[in-house]
């Protein structure tokens, strides 16, 4: 899908673990509210490597101003 701003194919941070061009996000899904699969395609023709990857909410950094009541999710672990 190209991006709205430049016109160019969006590309993921992930690199292709072969070739190391960077990978095209083609698809994701969402598993539950915290975890999305994606699937990406190496943007090197010749290579052709595509794989899953997965997006996972760890914590949050900054309490939200409008908190979802059923909703329990973790901040970021106090320092020391």
């Amino acid at each position: 899908m190209p991006s709205p701003t430049t016109g160019q194919p969006r590309t993921g941070r992930l690199r292709c673990p072969h070739c190391h061009q960077p990978g095209q996000r083609r698809s994701s899904r969402p598993v539950t509210d915290t975890h999305r699969e994606i699937y990406y395609q190496c943007t090197n023709v010749v290579c052709g490597h595509t794989w899953k990857a997965s997006e996972t909410y760890d914590y949050g950094l900054v309490p939200s101003a409008t908190p979802n009541p059923q909703v329990t999710l973790p901040q970021r672990p106090g320092r020391p």
